[in-house]
This record gives C-alpha cells, sequence and structure tokens, in this order.
C-alpha cells in the first residue's frame, strides 16, 4: 500500500498476460507495469510521496511512475537476488539487501552505489529515519548499526539497547518507528 492509500502493488498470475499490476485502490483502475516476477519472494516498496514504486525481481530493481506507469530509472543490478528495498526519507536513495548478504545503499537517479556493507546469511535491515544509519540483523539474533556514509560497522545494538535474551534467535522481520527511537522485531 502506498504512503498516500491510493495504490497497491499486486502479482497476478491469473491474468492474461500475467504480470505485476499497479491499482488505484479508489478508482479501481489496473495497469500492467511489469511481467511476471522471475520468482515467488516479490516484494515491491513505494516512495515516501508514493510517485515511485520499487521493485524486486530476482537480482534487479525496477522503478516505475505511479502516476503514468512506465519505468522511471534505470533498473540497479544485484550479484544475487534482492530480498527487499527501502527508500530514504527524501526518496533520493534505495537500501537494498539480498541473499548475497550485503545492505548496499544507491543513488536512484544515477544508480551509483553509496555503500555497501556484508552481513550474515538472510539479513533484514532497515534504513533509520535519519538516513544515515541502517539497522540490521540476521536470523541468529545478531544486531549492528551500519553508517553507510562512512561505509563502516557502527557496533553492535546489543551494547546500545535492553534487548531481551529471547530476542537474540531467528528474526523475521525488523521494523523501525517513524521517528526513529524505537525497533520492533519478531521472530520465532
Amino acid at each position: 500500500l502506498s504512503p498516500d492509500g491510493q495504490w497497491i502493488v499486486v502479482v497476478d498470475l491469473l491474468a492474461q498476460p500475467e504480470g505485476t499490476f499497479l491499482w488505484h485502490i479508489d478508482t479501481g483502475e489496473k495497469r500492467r507495469i511489469l511481467p511476471r516476477p522471475r520468482r515467488d519472494n516479490y516484494q515491491a516498496r513505494f516512495s515516501r510521496d508514493s510517485r515511485v514504486v520499487a521493485c524486486c525481481d530476482s537480482d534487479t530493481v525496477h522503478f516505475v511512475d505511479t502516476t503514468t506507469g512506465e519505468p522511471c530509472f534505470h533498473p540497479l543490478r544485484h550479484p544475487s537476488w534482492v530480498y527487499a528495498v527501502e527508500f530514504s526519507n527524501d526518496s533520493k536513495r534505495l537500501l537494498t539487501f539480498g541473499k548475497d548478504s550485503t545492505a548496499r545503499v544507491w543513488e536512484i537517479e544515477t544508480g551509483k552505489l553509496l555503500g555497501a556493507q556484508p552481513g550474515s546469511d538472510d539479513i533484514i535491515a532497515r534504513l533509520r529515519p535519519g538516513q544515515r544509519e541502517v539497522l540490521m540483523t540476521d536470523y541468529h539474533g545478531r544486531f549492528h548499526v551500519w553508517d553507510w556514509q562512512q561505509t563502516q560497522r557502527l557496533m553492535p545494538v546489543r551494547h546500545l539497547s535492553v534487548i531481551p535474551d529471547w530476542c537474540y534467535s531467528h528474526h523475521r522481520t525488523l521494523e523501525v518507528s517513524p521517528d526513529g527511537r524505537f525497533v520492533a522485531i519478531g521472530g520465532n
């Protein structure tokens, strides 16, 4: 669902032709914006202003303008599958992370890689609203903060926060509050 509540991205395998569709909630208008994804673990994320949607498809991130339904930036290529994407607050940068255990920050307009940080296998990462720090965790319960502008890890979150021992295994999701002060984690 887009932040403005107007759009949703749907993968429709029953449509002819199959594909990824941008659907306007109020009008019911449905536009095919991309072919069928090459894998089942598909994710799309809208920019904060809802003008652009970034769609992960295997090792590529595609950008689509929600107004026209047309591609709007060059696709970003990864050496392996991209699990998820997240826009910065100003929608000028994109955080990507995936199977190669690396979080990357890109300049969307140019496609330039601004920084990369190897993590543990199957990482989960989120940008803090300040746009400088990335919180990262893995399925083994390890947390750390990465300052992508300095391309270095800062310190483990475990030493900064009071996180109960039961939280240190098999993380599946990580979310950051809009003000960047709180982290919610979920897992087994």
